[in-house]
């Protein structure tokens, strides 16, 4: 069971696979009650963005102050970003850093929302609340998918 857990956990860490991926396997392939699986793999996605929304940042100006190539890189992705979805981000304010952490589909989800935390400097005591809250409804929702399809099966 622990090796089980650990298993679910690493899984619901991973990026793009996290929580969407992590809960059915728990459920289905290693039988674990649907509620400590849900726990276990809110708490396994959200684990990964705490490091994303405090070490990005100081990672990432130590590499732009030592390299011109990570300078170049960090203007060019900051201002693609900023112009393509700056409005947008501007409009929901700190709030689409939980949307996109509440989205249950891929390329979206908790890595995805702590990167957008970090692109427009929402602050670490506004994103990681907001980060937790979007991983427990997307989990949430994973959690209910998943109990009908077992339903159903």
């Amino acid at each position: 069971m622990l090796l089980d857990s650990l298993i679910v956990f690493m899984l619901a860490a991973m990026p793009i696979i996290e929580l969407r991926g992590a809960l059915p396997v728990a459920i289905f392939n290693y039988g674990m009650n649907p509620w400590f699986a849900y726990v276990l793999c809110v708490i396994g996605s959200f684990a990964p963005t705490i490091v994303i929304v405090y070490l990005l940042g100081p990672v990432s100006d130590f590499l732009r102050k030592h390299s011109r190539f990570f300078e170049w890189f960090f203007a060019k992705l900051f201002h693609y970003a900023r112009n393509k979805h700056g409005k947008k981000a501007e409009t929901l304010k700190d709030a689409s850093v939980f949307i996109i952490a509440a989205l249950p589909i891929p390329l979206a989800g908790a890595w995805s929302a702590a990167l957008a935390a970090f692109v427009f400097d929402v602050p670490p005591k506004k994103s990681l609340p907001l980060l937790f809250a979007g991983t427990a409804v997307a989990g949430f929702a994973v959690l209910l998918l998943s109990l009908g399809a077992k339903a159903v099966l």
